[in-house]
């Protein structure tokens, strides 16, 4: 597997805002070190997943990020783009640009190594992506999956996982 650069480290507090469960405020007492450690994590790992429902944007031109998942991303260093791997749940590593407005609001979108990324998996208006930061492995890595819509008579009954595929 080939190693990650760019991901970043565990930060010392969660990175959009100071969480009551990151500093060990829990109800129901339990405000050790470890108690700490644990709920920090577990709102860290939910701060930097982003998943989203595709839409025609999305699957033709490029992948619009809110804005609140910048922080998840590796540093910009004062630019305007940076480029981040990801694994695909058959192993595959994806490159992508995450970039931003030079001026005005930020909006950041995935462009390139989006759209090779979207016809690869064959995702289409509906269909579901999920990219996430992996901080518990020794290296930390980003993961990208998508999920296909399932319809049933029409109505959207839920996502399924793609199934890994090996060339």
């Amino acid at each position: 597997m080939q190693v990650l650069p760019h991901a970043p480290t565990l930060p010392l507090q969660c990175r959009s805002h100071l969480c009551a469960l990151c500093v060990g405020r829990v109800k129901g007492g339990g405000s050790g070190p470890g108690i700490r450690k644990i709920f920090f994590l577990l709102c860290l790992i939910k701060m930097t997943t982003f998943s989203k429902i595709l839409g025609k944007t999305d699957t033709s031109k490029r992948l619009s990020v809110p804005r609140k998942y910048l922080k998840s991303l590796p540093s910009f260093n004062g630019g305007h783009a940076v480029e981040f791997q990801a694994i695909d749940e058959s192993g595959l590593v994806w490159t992508f640009q995450c970039s931003t407005r030079k001026k005005g609001h930020p909006k950041p979108v995935l462009s390139k190594g989006w759209l090779a990324f979207v016809r690869n998996k064959k995702l289409k208006v509906g269909d579901k992506i999920k990219i996430s930061l992996n901080q518990t492995a020794a290296t930390p890595f980003y993961r990208v999956q998508a999920e296909k819509e399932v319809k049933i008579f029409g109505a959207i009954f839920g996502y399924s996982p793609l199934i890994a595929t090996f060339p």
